[in-house]
C-alpha cells in the first residue's frame, strides 16, 4: 500500500476509446460532477445540541447520501494502456470532504486516486490489497470538491468497479484549545517518543455522522504483533460492524516542530474488526474500552510503537505521567499529570472504582488539557526500568474541561477494570484477548516490533523447538535436555532483544535442568541453548 501527498501536478490525457467505451475517439476521461444530498446546517445544529445533550460522540462532518456506481455515473474512457473511470464529487459549503464506498471489486494492476480541485493534495494509489470485503473509505480532502480517478489495465477482461454510497461532509473546524501542547515538544515529550508512536487519530463513523476519537496500539502477551487498538467503547458504541470498516487509523499524524509544522495525514489505516468491549452503557456501568484490531497490517514505514501495559489492581497509582491524544482529530498532543491518581467514577451515586481521576498540570510550554477527539486516549505511566506503560483510557471529563477552563479533571477507564471486571462475557473481557494462553501476565513492555526478535531467533534455530514448562508457583522454568550432547550453555533474551543477566540454575538432571526466573521481568522470554551437537530454541512467560 502506498499513500503519498504532493503538490502542483500537470498531466494531458490522450487515449481511444473503444469497445464498451463508445466509438472510436481521442479522449480524455471527462470528469462529470457528482454531488450527494444537500447539507442542511440547521437540521445538523439541532442535532449536534442533541447529541452533547446525551453524551454522545460529538461529529465533525456528516454522511450525506450519493449512491454513484461506476457502472451508472461518472465517465469512462481509454488512455494508454487504461481503462479511466473519473468523477468530481462536490459537496457546498464543505470545509473538507471524505468518500465511502461499497461493492468494490478491484482486479490486479486497478489503482484508486482521490484529489483535490487544483491536484495540489492526493491519495492513493489504493489497491485491492487495502478493501476488506468490499468496503472502504478515503481520507478528507480540503474543499468543497475533490476529483476520483479509477485505473484499470486494458488487458483486464473485467474492470471490476464500486459504489461511492456517502460523501462525509465536515463542517466543523477541528482546531483545539491554545493551551495544548505538540507531542515533540521539549521537555515534555522528551521521554515519551517511542510511546507517542503508538498513538493513532481514529476516524469513526458511527450512525449519520463522522467523529473523531484517540486510540493506542498495545502489546499481547504472545509478541505476535497483532494490530489491536486499544480505545474508549463510547467512541464505537453506535457504530456497525460495516461501519468500522471503514473506520480510518492515522499513524504519525503530529506536527515535526513545536508549535509548527504540517502533520502528515498520508499514513492511514482504513478498517477494523470489534475484538472485545467493556459491554457497560459507554462507561456508565464500567470502564468504557474497545479493542479493535485493523484489517490490515501496519507498514514498516509507519511510525508505530506496540504499547506495554499495567493490568494489576490497584487503588492508587504514583505521580507523574503524560497523556498523548488528538484533541478534536488536532496533530498528536501531550498533557502532563504530577498527583498520585485515585480510583473512581465521574458519577459518584455508581460506586464503581472503574477510573483514574487526572488533573493536568502547567508545564514550559502550556496546559495540556483533554477534549472531544482526545477520547480513548492512553493514560501512560513509566516502571521503574523506565519502559512506557498503560494504565487506562479516556473516557471524559467533568468541570467543563478545556483551555478556558482548566480545573476539571478527566477520567480514564482503568486497564485492570478493561482486564476481567466489566459486565461482559469472557470473550469480550479484555485478558481474553492481550493474554489469550492464559498465563496470568498483568505487566507487558512494549516495543517497535515485538515480534521481530523470537521470529529471528526461530529462524537461526536448526532444530525442534526446546522442551520448556513454566512453573509459576515456583517461578521456575524446566527444560528439557533431550538429545544434547555435553553441558549447553544458555542464554536469556527478553522482548526488546536484551541479553538478560546469566540464568540462575536451581537443578540439573539427566532430562533437564530447573532454572530460577524469579528475578525476571513478567512477559516472554526467549530461551537459547547451545550444547555440541545442537542450536535450539524456546519460549517461556513469566507471570507476577
Amino acid at each position: 500500500m502506498s499513500h503519498r501527498v504532493y503538490i502542483a501536478f500537470s498531466t494531458v490525457w490522450i487515449g481511444i476509446s473503444v469497445g464498451l467505451l463508445g466509438p472510436l475517439q481521442v479522449a480524455k476521461a471527462q470528469e462529470p460532477v457528482l454531488a450527494p444530498e444537500e447539507f442542511d446546517a440547521v437540521a445538523v445544529a439541532l442535532d449536534d445540541a442533541a447529541r452533547a445533550q446525551r453524551g454522545e460522540l460529538p461529529f465533525y462532518g456528516r454522511l450525506l447520501e450519493l449512491n454513484a456506481r461506476t457502472s451508472e455515473r461518472g465517465a469512462w474512457a481509454v488512455e494508454g494502456e487504461h481503462r479511466v473511470w473519473r468523477a468530481a464529487i462536490i459537496s457546498s459549503g464543505a470545509r473538507a470532504i471524505e468518500l465511502f464506498y461499497d461493492e468494490m471489486v478491484m482486479p490486479n494492476g486497478a489503482e484508486l486516486f482521490v484529489r483535490d480541485a487544483l491536484g495540489e493534495e492526493e491519495f492513493g494509489p489504493f489497491t485491492a490489497a487495502d478493501v476488506f470485503e468490499s468496503t472502504f473509505s478515503t481520507p478528507l480532502i480540503t474543499g468543497e470538491r475533490c476529483s476520483v480517478e479509477y485505473r484499470v489495465p486494458l488487458s483486464t477482461e473485467d474492470p471490476g468497479g464500486f459504489r461511492i454510497t456517502h460523501v462525509g461532509h465536515a463542517y466543523r473546524d477541528v482546531l483545539d484549545g491554545s493551551c495544548n501542547i505538540d507531542v515533540v515538544c521539549s521537555p515534555e515529550g522528551d521521554d515519551w517518543v517511542s510511546a507517542a508512536a503508538g498513538v493513532v487519530r481514529i476516524s469513526i463513523v458511527a450512525g449519520g455522522g463522522v467523529g473523531w476519537c484517540s486510540g493506542a496500539l498495545v502489546n499481547n502477551v504472545r509478541q505476535d504483533c497483532s494490530p489491536f487498538i486499544l480505545s474508549a467503547w463510547h467512541c464505537g458504541a453506535g457504530s456497525t460492524a460495516t461501519q468500522m470498516n471503514a473506520f480510518k487509523f492515522y499513524f504519525g499524524y503530529q506536527r515535526p516542530n513545536c508549535g509548527s509544522g504540517a502533520a502528515p495525514s498520508n499514513m492511514f489505516l482504513t478498517g477494523a474488526q470489534l475484538r472485545a468491549f467493556s459491554n457497560d452503557n459507554a462507561g456508565n456501568a464500567g470502564s468504557d474500552f474497545m479493542l479493535l484490531e485493523t484489517n490490515g497490517a501496519i507498514p514498516d514505514h509507519f511510525p508505530h510503537y506496540y504499547l506495554g501495559w499495567d493490568a494489576a489492581s490497584q487503588s492508587t497509582s504514583a505521580a507523574d505521567g503524560v497523556c498523548v491524544h488528538h484533541p478534536t482529530g488536532s496533530p498528536k498532543r501531550i498533557s502532563s499529570y504530577t498527583q498520585t491518581l485515585t480510583t473512581g467514577h465521574w458519577a459518584p451515586s455508581t460506586g464503581l472504582q472503574s477510573h483514574w481521576r487526572v488533573n493536568w498540570v502547567e508545564t514550559v510550554n502550556g496546559h495540556g488539557v483533554t477534549e472531544s477527539g482526545s477520547s480513548g486516549a492512553p493514560l501512560l505511566r513509566r516502571t521503574n526500568a523506565g519502559e512506557p506503560q498503560v494504565i487506562g483510557t479516556l473516557s471524559g471529563s467533568t468541570g467543563q474541561l478545556s483551555c478556558a477552563s482548566l480545573g476539571g479533571t478527566s477520567y480514564f477507564g482503568k486497564l485492570s477494570y478493561h482486564w476481567s471486571q466489566n459486565p461482559n462475557t469472557a470473550v469480550l473481557k479484555l485478558r481474553n484477548w492481550l493474554d489469550p494462553d492464559g498465563t496470568g501476565t498483568l505487566q507487558l513492555d512494549g516495543g517497535i516490533s515485538p515480534c521481530t526478535t523470537v521470529a529471528s531467533i526461530m529462524e537461526a534455530s536448526t532444530d525442534e523447538p526446546l522442551d520448556i514448562r513454566y512453573d509459576a508457583s515456583n517461578r521456575c522454568v524446566w527444560i528439557g535436555l533431550h538429545g544434547l550432547v555435553g553441558p549447553p550453555s544458555i542464554r536469556i533474551i527478553d522482548a526488546s532483544g536484551r541479553v538478560v543477566s546469566g540464568p540462575v540454575l536451581r537443578s540439573t538432571s539427566q532430562d533437564g535442568i530447573t532454572l530460577d526466573v524469579g528475578y525476571l521481568a513478567t512477559g516472554v522470554h526467549a530461551v537459547i541453548l547451545r550444547s555440541a551437537n545442537s542450536h535450539t530454541f524456546g519460549r517461556f512467560v513469566v507471570s507476577p
